[in-house]
């Protein structure tokens, strides 16, 4: 009996092809199922007429109009993740919350970390992950 010697890598092939397809099909159905969010929608530094911070407790304080570009920098940097936000407040305990007056619209953001990270969340837009610069920034403002 003689062996086929080309039945062997033929079938090595085969598996990996298959492999490859399994692999390929499950990213693309994780990725349908958790999506990564959009960009993070933040408005230019020229439109933003005020910038108030507010704290659980409810303190709050107005950014000086010199202070605009940094913080709009910040949520700007924050990247993407697969966690969505789906109510009005985020789930963390503490949180700051970053509220952006343009003349077209309000923009609101939740400054929280979870698990040693910082997160900003856009309320039924996405969360996204950021710097600890961006916390420290809107923790100064509260130190007074």
């Amino acid at each position: 009996m003689k062996k086929e010697k080309w039945l062997v890598p033929v079938i090595a092939v085969g598996l990996a092809v298959v492999l490859v397809i399994f692999a390929v099909g499950g990213y693309m159905i994780y990725n349908y199922v958790f999506p990564m969010a959009e960009a993070i929608d933040c408005p230019d530094t020229e439109s933003v007429t005020a910038i108030s911070l507010i704290q659980n407790n409810n303190i709050s304080v107005t950014v000086e109009a010199k202070n605009f570009g940094t913080f709009l920098q910040n949520i700007s940097n924050a990247q993407p993740t697969r966690n969505w936000s789906v109510q009005d407040y985020p789930a963390a305990e503490n949180y700051y919350t970053i509220e952006i007056d343009t003349p077209a619209r309000q923009y609101r953001y939740f400054v929280y970390t979870e698990d040693s990270q910082v997160y900003v969340e856009s309320p039924y837009e996405g969360v996204y992950q950021a710097n600890q610069q961006i916390l420290d920034l809107v923790a100064k403002h509260f130190e007074d």
